[in-house]
């Protein structure tokens, strides 16, 4: 928790010079979820322009949203705070979409949900602006296009892929390409288990007696016998770590 806090105030401090080239007031948020990949990622680091000043008061450099604007607003069902893009406006309503979500379902808000316009994004240390406006449309469909190509390749592709795990024509090749080490992380009163090569959970299981999950596309190399044979020769921690700490 302390490395991850100082990565933030770190990376904080490294763009905080170049916000105001971008025209950048605030950090408003760290970004958690999917609907908004690739333009997201988690632990991106959002700035924008603010819709109200502390005062309360409209900012000056607040302008109405656009279509294809990323927006942070308020979510009063979920109560919480949601990044999305303005895909239409219906007179006074704003319908917002995430990049990455395919279904038909939007979030309509208002003006007053609003709490600022996303302008940059900090990855790693690296500060960007991201698309906006007409741009930011054709990322839109861009995102929705490339996320359906991929969906649909995956219906075409498990079949032959389970049919691949089922009679196991790599698992020879496990031992030549992977040095697993399990690792015992505390999950509650419990323990439960990840097998790691390097940095990559290949699988994990909640607890000694619940069932290993294996990660596709693992299970072209593993399957449960190889699992629980290799946790009987595999060294397990002597003492217990949390997830990030254990992956870095």
């Amino acid at each position: 928790m302390e490395l991850g806090r100082a990565k933030f105030f770190r990376d904080f401090t490294a763009v905080k010079g170049l916000s105001s080239m971008l025209g950048i007031q605030n950090l408003y948020t760290l970004y958690e979820g999917s609907s908004m990949r690739s333009t997201f990622v988690p632990g991106d680091l959002l700035w924008g322009i603010p819709r109200l000043q502390k005062t309360g008061t409209l900012h000056p450099n607040f302008s109405p949203p656009k279509i294809g604007d990323v927006l942070l607003f308020y979510d009063k069902t979920r109560k919480k705070n949601i990044v999305h893009r303005l895909v239409s406006i219906q007179g006074q309503t704003y319908v917002t979409k995430g990049d990455n979500n395919l279904g038909p379902e939007c979030e309509l808000i208002t003006l007053h949900d609003v709490i600022a316009l996303v302008k940059a994004r900090n990855r790693q240390g690296v500060t960007s602006g991201i698309f906006l406006g007409k741009w930011g449309q054709l990322i839109f469909y861009y995102t929705r296009l490339k996320t359906t190509l991929k969906v649909k390749l995956k219906i075409v592709l498990y079949p032959f892929y389970n049919l691949c795990a089922y009679f196991s024509p790599f698992k020879l090749l496990f031992k030549l390409l992977f040095h697993p080490t399990l690792l015992q992380l505390p999950e509650g009163k419990a323990n439960s288990y990840i097998l790691v090569h390097k940095k990559t959970i290949l699988a994990h299981k909640e607890n000694s007696e619940s069932p290993w999950i294996i990660v596709a596309p693992y299970r072209l190399f593993l399957d449960k016998q190889s699992l629980d044979a290799l946790s009987r020769k595999s060294e397990i921690c002597a003492h217990t770590l949390p997830v990030e700490q254990a992956l870095q």
